[in-house]
């Protein structure tokens, strides 16, 4: 039984943008945490204590007969490929860092959060694939939409995450400015700045299938 990623639906409530000025909303109803529970957790600008109301959430389990069962197809493959937008994160200590430092290698961009259940499902898979491909290749990018860096931290420490930079979306802006339908969304991006593919949904990152795939990419 394949698990289906958390949706974001659209409910006119304010935004995280820190300058005041309500963001585009998500697009349509994707797969999972809808974007009335999201929203109802992020209204308030202080961050304490983060998420509280997700009692709301709920995932929806999807049969594998519904949905594709390996991982190439459900890889969504972006033609043409789709410049990404200039991108700002913070790291576990509050320091500025760009999508665009890594421009000249692969990124994958992993958008994610404690609270959704298929998220910290894979992320040990992508711990391990980070390991393997090493950062010469590969960069993975796990971008948080957790309120803070205390939390990611806490996450990583108490599942033996080594290999992964902690990376917070401190604007809360991911949704919108990649055009998410859902959490986890994992975006590959070339050299040059551009999505390649996108696959919506957990994944096995560290599965022979995914490394092959990875393979076919990135020479």
């Amino acid at each position: 039984m394949e698990r289906s990623n958390y949706p974001l639906q659209q409910k006119n409530l304010p935004s995280r943008n820190p300058a005041g000025v309500p963001s585009p909303s998500w697009g349509g109803l994707g797969r999972g945490v809808s974007r009335k529970a999201h929203s109802q957790a992020t209204t308030k600008r202080k961050w304490i204590p983060a998420f509280a109301g997700m009692t709301a959430v709920f995932i929806l389990v999807l049969s594998s007969a519904a949905h594709a069962t390996t991982l190439t197809d459900r890889i969504h493959t972006t033609t043409p490929p789709q410049k990404i937008p200039p991108f700002v994160y913070t790291d576990a200590n509050n320091a500025q860092h760009a999508l665009s430092d890594f421009r000249g290698s692969y990124i994958l961009l992993n958008i994610w959060a404690t609270w959704c259940a298929p998220c910290t499902h894979e992320m040990p898979s992508l711990d391990a694939l980070q390991k393997q491909f090493g950062d010469k290749k590969l960069h993975i990018v796990t971008l948080s939409e957790d309120r803070g860096d205390a939390i990611v931290t806490g996450f990583y420490k108490t599942h033996n995450i080594a290999n992964l930079p902690v990376a917070i979306d401190t604007a809360g802006t991911a949704p919108s400015a990649f055009h998410l339908n859902g959490l986890p969304t994992t975006l590959l991006i070339d050299p040059q700045g551009n999505e390649i593919a996108r696959l919506e949904g957990e994944a096995d990152w560290s599965s022979p299938e995914a490394v092959d795939f990875l393979h076919s990419k990135i020479p």
